[in-house]
């Protein structure tokens, strides 16, 4: 507890504070009670002083709103609670914007990169199950960084494991299948099986506001042809060995990050792993690049137009995104073995700041 207490007191820069208890996103998406998570005690202490939660996982605006009617019914001071959310730029601007726009008060946030503690830090401290080999965090980065030396594939899409309820499964497979008409000069890896066709169709509608039809029966295409394709079915498995595997004979990956469709900043494990092996990054989220800039990473804008990254409408930042990547998977390796070569200064940057950036305790 005592290195954990300080960790929450460098991030608050305050003495005054206790410590409510950690919330696990899957607690929020099942709708389950926060009262397994927070302490009762807390409530009557917000009083007198700061309290503290600790938000593990990805937190969409919808979670952030349940814990705030959540704890608008309690009998506590609200605007001295803090939520302690990883890996979300800009989250912290977007809901105080969100209490302007609704004219209200709620409690803060602050945003930081990564969780330094190992699950046998976290468990004694938290009233609900909390996932040991997710929060391992052991399992999530190699154990040997690497340089790349031979470029096999222009560029790498791992399609992550099962997509899970995050931002919807069609939204990931809209992106794997767009991926996956860069074929063969994009390798895509996928452990999971695709969702029901239908469903990703009406889905497409919606997303493109039922204006683009054309659009919807080319990607159902894409769809059955990559249903066709073989996947890892255990995803456990194989998706660090993937990474080994992949990575190093890679260029470039696309990173699909665990939620893409969200009005700030997701940063997690991919992004940091394919730094860790050197890659050249393409990140998938709105403002992802500036997200990442800010974290103290490097980009080479004149290489690779990021430009993308600034469309707020989800599909449209993918097909902008898809374009610039056709246009690289059309580069000749010689010219991708000379860049790696001629800008080693970024890659090797890259590396060394994915691993500050998640040093265990």
């Amino acid at each position: 507890m005592n290195q954990i207490h300080q960790w929450i007191q460098r991030q608050l820069q305050q003495d005054n504070f206790s410590f409510a208890g950690f919330i696990a996103n899957e607690l929020l998406e099942a709708n389950q009670s926060l009262d397994f998570a927070i302490y009762a005690e807390s409530f009557a202490d917000s009083f007198s002083r700061t309290q503290v939660i600790i938000g593990l996982e990805v937190w969409t605006p919808q979670m952030l709103e349940q814990l705030h009617r959540y704890l608008s019914y309690q009998c506590c001071n609200i605007t001295n609670f803090t939520l302690i959310v990883i890996g979300h730029p800009r989250i912290a601007s977007w809901w105080q914007q969100h209490q302007n726009l609704y004219q209200t008060v709620s409690y803060r946030i602050i945003e930081v990169r990564d969780f330094p503690f190992l699950a046998n830090k976290v468990q004694p401290l938290a009233r609900q199950s909390i996932d040991q080999e997710v929060w391992g965090r052991h399992v999530w980065y190699p154990s040997d960084t690497c340089n790349i030396d031979i470029i096999q594939y222009p560029v790498l899409y791992m399609a992550g494991t099962l997509p899970g309820s995050f931002d919807g499964q069609s939204a990931k497979t809209y992106l794997l299948l767009t991926m996956a008409k860069n074929r063969p000069r994009i390798l895509v890896d996928r452990c999971w099986a695709l969702p029901d066709k239908q469903e990703f169709a009406s889905w497409l509608d919606y997303a493109t506001h039922w204006q683009d039809q054309t659009h919807v029966e080319d990607m159902t295409k894409v769809f059955d042809q990559e249903a066709l394709e073989p996947y890892y079915a255990n995803a456990k498995l194989t998706s660090m060995q993937a990474s080994v595997d992949l990575y190093p004979n890679s260029f470039a990956s696309v990173v699909r990050e665990t939620v893409m469709t969200l009005p700030y900043g997701c940063i997690s494990e991919k992004t940091f792993k394919a730094y860790m092996f050197q890659q050249f990054v393409i990140p998938t989220t709105y403002c992802g690049v500036s997200d990442l800039e800010n974290c103290g990473f490097m980009f080479d804008h004149d290489f690779f137009d990021f430009d993308y990254q600034y469309i707020a409408d989800y599909v449209a930042r993918i097909r902008q995104l898809q374009k610039q990547v056709a246009i690289l998977t059309q580069r000749p390796i010689s010219d991708l073995e000379l860049h790696r070569q001629t800008r080693r200064d970024m890659y090797e940057h890259n590396q060394r700041r994915a691993l500050e950036l998640t040093q265990l305790e």
